[in-house]
């Protein structure tokens, strides 16, 4: 009984986590211009961060994650661009 309580109390504490980190990033997008609302696609939506993780540390990415994966790469390479560039210029 007391560990079925304690795994009640532990799932509790866990949704309530995952209540305010919904709240927070709702706040964050709201502010940034990006709004999460009914026009949003479902796939962005139910978009995981940690889903992500898992798929990137797998190696299995595959819709959103691999989109987004693929986006980072790309501003990555640019960013490397950019500042090889400044290099040059300012060297």
């Amino acid at each position: 009984m007391d560990n079925t309580l304690d795994k009640i109390d532990e799932l509790d504490a866990q949704i309530k986590r995952a209540e305010r980190l919904e709240n927070e990033l709702r706040i964050s997008a709201s502010v940034s211009g990006g709004k999460v609302n009914d026009n949003t696609p479902k796939e962005m939506r139910n978009y995981s961060f940690q889903d992500a993780m898992k798929a990137a540390v797998s190696g299995k990415m595959e819709g959103l994650v691999k989109e987004m994966d693929t986006k980072r790469l790309e501003e990555k390479t640019q960013a490397k661009s950019i500042k090889a560039l400044e290099y040059l210029i300012l060297s």
